[in-house]
């Protein structure tokens, strides 16, 4: 029984791994004075004009990566997040 379970539970995890839309992050389109990763939410705009959800390189596929990188405002440190509200069935 528990082999069954863990067979399924790993080809749900491979179904929705192949829905989620540009997870090789070659797509970015201009949000305000930033760049986001397209069908991505990130945040950029929260951050006091400081992009710390960045395009690089190198890319573990494709030509371009998503990079998270944590600022500081006034004393205090904030990490960045990228969501993906799309991933669902698209």
């Amino acid at each position: 029984m528990k082999n069954v379970l863990l067979t399924l539970l790993v080809i749900s995890c491979t179904a929705l791994q192949a829905q989620i839309p540009n997870s090789s992050f070659e797509t970015w389109i201009p949000v305000g004075s930033w760049v986001d990763p397209s069908n991505w939410e990130t945040t950029n705009s929260n951050n006091q004009g400081i992009d710390n959800v960045v395009q690089t390189t190198p890319a573990h596929s494709g030509s371009t990566a998503m990079r998270l990188e944590a600022w500081t405002y006034m004393t205090n440190t904030y990490s960045s997040n990228a969501v993906c509200p799309y991933s669902g069935g698209v």
